[in-house]
């Protein structure tokens, strides 16, 4: 059993805390390249590698017994997630503190944040020791899929949550039920599909830097973006810069599906 860490955005850490949020989605990086290969006479749009994976979990095999070569960042079955989360560490008081717990974060208060006047400041998840962690995650499944093929069963277990309440918004009416805590506002939609849609472009439907490290200094050297769909790609249709460098647009991208179990006692 491998221990692996896994960043988790506040939002998604209170889903999961929650009981809402049992599955996760991550890009594939790189993204697989186009393969001339033909499996039973259909082209195949991944590599040779990627394909064995995902024809033998699709077909229900134990994907050990055909492809155990650590292809996943996140690890097989049976591995334990520890989540890395937005936090701080509070000396004087000899305990930590976690973004997502805190008073401030559900209330939406965060820049008045009373432990700002003491002089802390909350820390990134990426910087979180292990020694701080109290999420753990068992790693029940691991497949792949293009983004666009989640289902809206899939979309709930996103941690997608039906509140069932019409929206009053500028004096009109919305017949939204579905719903996701993420940014500054919560959103409702007549479908979990649409609500996670609104939450994957959110996260990964703007441009993020390519950044590598040159003569020590980290630098950008370009940028990427994963819409949902074409749809969700047409504000960057015929761009090939954004901010002054390359821009890559990878369009319904491949991703991990990562369905999990919080293990609510700790490692064992």
């Amino acid at each position: 059993m491998k221990q692996i860490p896994i960043l988790f955005k506040p939002e998604m850490v209170k889903a999961i805390l929650n009981d809402l949020k049992t599955q996760t989605r991550r890009v594939i990086n790189p993204q697989p390249a186009v393969s001339e290969a033909r499996y039973d006479g259909t082209l195949v749009d991944m590599d040779e590698k990627l394909y064995h994976f995902l024809e033998h979990t699709e077909n229900g095999d134990p994907f050990e017994k055909y492809y155990n070569l650590g292809l996943c960042p996140y690890g097989n079955t049976g591995d334990v997630l520890w989540v890395r989360e937005t936090w701080m560490r509070l000396p004087r008081a000899g305990f930590y503190a976690y973004k997502a717990s805190h008073p401030s974060f559900e209330k939406g208060e965060l820049k008045n944040n009373l432990l700002h006047e003491y002089g802390y400041r909350w820390k990134p998840s990426i910087h979180m020791p292990k020694e701080a962690c109290r999420l753990f995650l068992e790693n029940k499944n691991v497949r792949v899929q293009r983004i666009s093929q989640i289902s809206d069963e899939d979309c709930i277990a996103e941690g997608i949550e039906f509140v069932g309440e019409d929206l009053i918004a500028g004096g009109e009416m919305y017949r939204g039920k579905w719903y996701h805590n993420y940014g500054k506002y919560g959103y409702t939609f007549l479908s979990p599909r649409d609500s996670f849609i609104s939450l994957w472009q959110s996260i990964n439907g703007v441009p993020k830097p390519i950044q590598i490290v040159i003569d020590g200094k980290l630098k950008t050297i370009g940028y990427i973006v994963f819409p949902f769909n074409e749809e969700y790609a047409e504000p960057f249709s015929g761009l090939t810069k954004w901010r002054g460098k390359p821009l890559t647009v990878a369009t319904n991208p491949w991703v991990w599906v990562i369905e999990f179990e919080r293990m609510k006692g700790g490692v064992k």
